[in-house]
């Protein structure tokens, strides 16, 4: 399954062991997330334009829904993961617009080094 450009987003990231289509379809939101935090950026911001939750108006939720997603994405980056989900981060890469990404949450619209290490593309 192709990642979506703006999933519906759970409160709750995954927290098995194995990858589910909801992990194939939030690839591009855990690379925003990875690339987000290696710039150190504030939670609320990241919750705000990568998560679309306003931590102002619901800051339970936004923070829940930050860490929770921001730890399965650092999950996956320190695990290899299967070639679907390859095939399916690598079309988030494709697919994701400019114009969709934070210049401070895109990294200028490279993957950060973490998701290309889980690539084993470098890193």
């Amino acid at each position: 399954m192709p990642p979506l450009l703006n999933p519906v987003l759970a409160n709750l990231a995954p927290s098995g062991s194995d990858l589910t289509v909801y992990d194939e379809e939030h690839m591009t939101t855990y690379w925003r997330l990875l690339d987000a935090n290696a710039e150190g950026a504030d939670w609320r911001e990241v919750s705000r334009i990568v998560l679309g939750i306003d931590p102002d108006r619901e800051p339970k939720r936004a923070r829940q829904a930050f860490e929770t997603h921001l730890e399965r994405a650092l999950w996956m980056a320190n695990r290899r993961i299967p070639s679907t989900a390859r095939r399916a981060f690598e079309g988030s890469v494709t697919a994701a617009s400019a114009d969709s990404l934070s210049s401070k949450t895109a990294g200028g619209g490279h993957p950060p080094p973490a998701i290309l290490r889980c690539l084993g593309l470098g890193g």
